[in-house]
Formats: structure tokens, sequence, C-alpha cells
């Protein structure tokens, strides 16, 4: 069942209960929609030469309705990075790197 949050906490309050699951409302192409499944990143750190730190690998939520350079700063701060400066965001299975005019687009249109 989905509820707003107020209505959520409404019940719970009455009838205490299990744990909730908040998911964001999303709008892609002005239809909203519930992201019950947000996208899973993993995020790793490399040295100069693009080879990955050992046991840096991390995972992280994030929402397709982020931009980018929000996605890029959220993998920054989970290395407690407070700024995108001297970073790279690379895509997977790509050899492009995300620069310019493709950190506004939101994380969606990949």
């Amino acid at each position: 069942m989905m509820l707003p949050e107020a209505a959520w906490n409404v019940l719970q309050k009455w009838y205490g209960g299990g744990p909730s699951f908040p998911r964001k409302v999303v709008i892609h192409n002005s239809i909203p929609s519930v992201e019950l499944y947000p996208p899973r990143i993993s995020c790793l750190l490399a040295d100069r030469e693009g080879r990955s730190v050992k046991d840096s690998q991390r995972s992280i939520f994030v929402s397709t309705a982020m931009e980018v350079n929000e996605v890029h700063l959220k993998i920054c701060e989970s290395f407690n990075y407070i700024s995108t400066k001297d970073t790279r965001l690379w895509m997977r299975d790509s050899d492009q790197m995300i620069q310019g005019k493709d950190e506004s687009s939101k994380l969606v249109r990949f």
C-alpha cells in the first residue's frame, strides 16, 4: 500500500506496525510515478593510472530524477570528499567520461 508520508505517520501512531519503505515520486515526461526500485551505483576509487584502489568499492542508492552532478557529489561525499574538484565520473561499460553539458542531465538519460 502506498500512502503519503503524513498519512503513514498518523496510521503508525494510531496502530503501530511494521517498518516503512519510503520511496520518492519522480516525474518523467510529465508523468509522476513512484520509484519502487531506486538505482544502486557501485563506486570505487582509482589511482592515477586508473587502477581500482583495493577495498574502496561501495554502493549507494540514487534517484533517476537526480542530475548527474548531484550523483557525482553524492559519490564524492560517500568517500568523504567535500567537492568534485580533481575527480572524474566514468560510466561503466563505456570509455566516455561524463563532463560539461552531461553534468546537468538527469540520470534517467543514461
